[in-house]
């Protein structure tokens, strides 16, 4: 059951794990109105988009950072520059700062309006074509759910998209 492990801070073992292994450990985590996020203080936090509060909390090194955002360092957004979750204090894994809360909203809305501003579809279609994962934009865990990905997450005040086809 999964309400045993929400509200659960990072354990020390994260900081050895990679970033493939640190999303594929939150897959029983988050929930389908979830998303998850990576702030500018370099921690991966699930957020519920229904009351923004943390379900669970991950610090991320730098390298996993870089990881997690661009495939080497010269991809890594300058926001992202240097930081280290794991010198975050314990307190505010599960309990962000209000401009970490603002990021989290200020990017859903841009999604949102990204999303509404897209071609819609002909209802004629039967089958779409199966893209990557990051072709899907999401304002939530669900929607990835139905393209067959990981999660809907959001790096900084990016855009939110899917990740790691899961099926």
């Amino acid at each position: 059951m999964v309400m045993g492990i929400l509200g659960v801070s990072a354990a020390p073992e994260y900081v050895n794990m990679s970033v493939i292994d640190i999303q594929l450990s939150l897959k029983d985590v988050v929930q389908p109105y979830d998303i998850v996020h990576l702030g500018v203080d370099g921690v991966l936090r699930v957020f519920c988009t229904v009351n923004f509060t943390v379900q669970h909390s991950i610090p991320l090194t730098t390298s996993q950072i870089a990881e997690y955002v661009g495939s080497d360092d010269k991809d890594t957004p300058s926001s992202f520059s240097g930081v280290n979750g794991w010198n975050v204090p314990e307190s505010k894994l599960l309990t962000p700062d209000d401009h970490i809360v603002t990021e989290v909203k200020v990017s859903l809305e841009k999604t949102r309006k990204e999303i509404a501003s897209l071609p819609k579809p002909d209802s004629h279609l039967v089958k779409r074509p199966m893209l990557p994962c990051r072709s899907y934009l999401c304002e939530f865990t669900f929607t990835c759910h139905a393209n067959c990905c990981l999660y809907c997450s959001i790096s900084g005040g990016g855009l939110g998209q899917c990740i790691a086809p899961y099926c």
